[in-house]
Parts: structure tokens; C-alpha cells; sequence
């Protein structure tokens, strides 16, 4: 099965889940990353309100499903760039 990656987070190194419905949270938010990043409108490549100076780095065991998010911004037209 192919997963696909919908936000910056799945590839992130500060990604954590908690919770029977794995609820997405991290060091930069460990009461739940905010909605527009959970959905992909924000990459979290930079400060964030309440992200304690934590931003998106990438996980060296997903550069392949980063890759395919990148594929898929450029796709939908969204801004890849050197953004998550």
C-alpha cells in the first residue's frame, strides 16, 4: 500500500503521536500542531505562533516520502521550493 504524505509533519523529526486517534503533535506544539499545518497550507519552515522557535527538519528515513509531498505541492500548484 502507498501512503500518502499530506503535510510537512510526516516527514519531520520532532513528530510525535498520542492518543487512540493519533492525534499529530510535536516538540514545537505538544498540545496538537495547528490545523493549517495539519493540512498542508503551512510547511512550518519558519516561525509559527506558539512553536517555541521549533520548525520543520527533515527525518533521514523519509527523504523518499518527502520527495513525493514536494511532487505533489508542485502538482496542486502550491509553492515546493525549498519549503517542506
Amino acid at each position: 500500500m502507498v501512503q500518502l504524505q499530506v503535510n510537512a509533519c510526516a516527514s519531520c523529526v520532532h513528530r510525535q503521536r498520542s492518543g487512540p486517534n493519533a492525534t499529530i503533535f510535536c516538540e514545537a506544539f505538544p498540545n496538537g500542531v495547528p490545523p493549517d499545518i495539519v493540512m498542508g497550507y503551512n510547511p512550518h519552515t519558519g516561525p509559527a505562533p506558539g512553536d517555541g522557535g521549533i520548525h520543520w527538519e527533515l527525518r533521514p528515513d523519509r527523504e523518499l516520502q518527502h520527495q513525493q509531498y514536494l511532487a505533489r505541492r508542485r502538482t496542486e500548484g502550491l509553492d515546493a521550493g525549498t519549503n517542506p
